[in-house]
């Protein structure tokens, strides 16, 4: 079992359920094999990979997932099956979902983070974030992760609400929902 087999099996009662309207974007991950992270995404959500090289003394942006959208402003969305001949936005999760097989190692952390992060924080500002937060929590993993979630969410509202640099990859800051979630690889469990 993959990210993507698990996106797909996750979204087929929601396809089936013409009950439901509108739709949503999805980004799902697990590790396999404990060294491979398995990403699917439909959508604009995104995630951001920070490697710790032995030669850096603080991590570095390593590689961003790109968003998954027809046009400006307009993700590729989940949505049940009577909208994916209505919808230009609606797609087929077995056929659009983009997927992603990536080595991971101790020390790295990967962000996953809603559009309301990345329309409104340029990659290097993220990686600012990762890096000031990694060198003030360094030795404490759990902390470490919760503090460059919250900082992430904390720029993005920010941003949104005007309190900052008024530059973003949307064009403009936009309000939007914000969340993210960290992890960090370990050697043990």
């Amino acid at each position: 079992l993959n990210s993507r087999e698990l996106l797909v099996r996750a979204s087929l009662p929601v396809m089936n359920d013409a009950t439901l309207l509108g739709g949503s974007t999805a980004l799902i991950a697990m590790l396999i094999n404990r060294n491979i992270l398995s990403v699917a995404n439909i959508g604009d959500s995104r995630f951001y990979l920070f490697r710790h090289f032995p030669d850096q003394n603080a991590p570095v942006l390593y590689f961003i997932s790109p968003e998954q959208r027809y046009s400006f402003n307009a993700p590729i969305q989940l949505s049940p099956a009577q909208y994916l001949n209505k919808s230009a936005l609606a797609v087929e999760p077995h056929l659009w979902s983009e997927y992603y097989e990536l080595p991971v190692t101790a020390g790295d952390i990967v962000v996953f983070c809603t559009d309301g992060c990345s329309d409104n924080l340029f990659p290097h500002e993220l990686n600012q974030i990762v890096v000031d937060t990694f060198k003030q929590h360094q030795r404490n993993t759990q902390r470490l992760s919760e503090e460059i979630a919250k900082s992430i969410v904390t720029a993005a509202v920010d941003k949104q609400n005007g309190k900052s640099n008024g530059n973003a990859p949307f064009g403009v800051p936009k309000p939007d929902d914000t969340t993210v979630v960290v992890g960090i690889c370990v050697d043990d469990i």
